[in-house]
């Protein structure tokens, strides 16, 4: 098994043709995340991990399939189309949690920014909209809210200049936040969530609005990719149109492991 280099990024694209996620993008396209292969020169299987996902494609009978399969980090989000990679996935890691994910149709034209605009204004008065810049980064709420904060990104700095957000404070408080999870040529992938005591209340539709507002404004996409039943209702009442559930692996291999 060998690090890809840059020179090996369009051979290990050809390995993930039939993958359609924006976070593996983020990788094939060069902004984040890294790949290793079983050969550098024309490669006949590879994994490409972006933080905690991992992507499986090629050949699952190469030599090197089993050490990528157990290349992980401490926590893991798994994703391949591939059946005999789920095999072998499921062989290695008994511990595995199979469950689906949810993905969307990556259409602009389906987004209704009038709708969007209504959600916005429909937040009330006691709350504030606020870009996340350097000040909002340094509040330590918000990694409180948020489980992972620009964590694809190389630092503050990089995200400062590659990334945007917005999050909504009441007074001090900070309780809702959308930013990219990851970066592609097209766009974002949308990470969002709202503090506990403040659920239900409709901060993360307005959050998202935002969000989605500013992205079609740059000429980005905003991808959103549901993990969970709640994020896929959310992401139906913001107008985006369902495309396919597909299998989802969380591997928690221990921080020894890595």
């Amino acid at each position: 098994m060998l690090r890809a280099i840059d020179e090996t990024r369009a051979n290990v694209a050809r390995l993930f043709e039939r993958e359609n996620s924006t976070i593996l993008k983020s990788y094939l396209e060069g902004h984040m995340g890294e790949a290793w292969v079983d050969r550098l020169d024309n490669p006949t299987a590879a994994q490409v991990r972006v933080d905690i996902f991992t992507f499986y494609a090629g050949d699952v009978n190469s030599p090197s399939s089993q050490e990528m399969i157990r290349n992980l980090g401490e926590h893991n989000l798994i994703v391949t189309k591939q059946e005999d990679w789920k095999r072998e996935i499921e062989k290695i890691h008994l511990e595995a949690a199979k469950f689906p994910r949810y993905s969307f149709h990556q259409d602009p034209s389906v987004l209704d920014q009038e709708k969007l605009r209504c959600f916005i204004k429909e937040l009330p008065k006691e709350y504030e909209i606020r870009p996340i810049d350097r000040t909002v980064l340094n509040d330590p709420q918000l990694e409180r809210v948020m489980i992972q904060v620009i964590q694809c990104f190389d630092s503050v700095d990089d995200y400062l200049k590659r990334g945007f957000g917005y999050c909504i404070y009441k007074g001090d408080v900070l309780v809702s936040a959308a930013l990219p999870f990851s970066i592609y040529n097209k766009g974002v992938e949308i990470d969002i969530a709202t503090h506990e005591d403040y659920r239900g209340k409709g901060l993360a539709t307005v959050t998202a609005a935002v969000m989605m507002l500013e992205c079609l404004k740059r000429g980005l996409y905003p991808n959103w990719d549901a993990a969970n039943e709640t994020s896929y209702k959310l992401a139906l009442k913001l107008r985006y149109e369902f495309d396919e559930a597909y299998d989802t692996y969380y591997v928690n291999v221990g921080s020894d492991n890595e």
